[in-house]
């Protein structure tokens, strides 16, 4: 019942919002297993880098995120934001 107040009150079509942020998610996976950088997903915490008022995403926020859980701190948050923003040109 809290939950359909929630999305009722939502300014925007909260599938598509959800669909972004799964976008984003998935282009940062694909980047990782094409480029075999080894990055872990599992147990990522979703709440550091999506607000959850207005359920936007922070994308650096994303990478660090990822970045931490795999001890992959030598990759440069910028050029994996860059390999994303690639991927989203791509897409039609």
């Amino acid at each position: 019942m809290v939950l359909t107040k929630k999305i009722a009150q939502f300014k925007r079509d909260v599938r598509l919002t959800l669909l972004k942020i799964g976008i984003s998610v998935g282009y940062l996976l694909l980047i990782s297993q094409s480029e075999k950088l080894n990055l872990t997903f599992e147990g990522i915490t979703f709440s550091k880098f999506i607000d959850e008022q207005t359920l936007q995403i922070n994308e650096l926020r994303m990478i660090q995120e990822v970045k931490n859980k795999s001890q992959a701190y030598s990759l440069k948050d910028e050029e994996l934001q860059r390999l994303i923003n690639i991927q989203k040109k791509k897409q039609p």
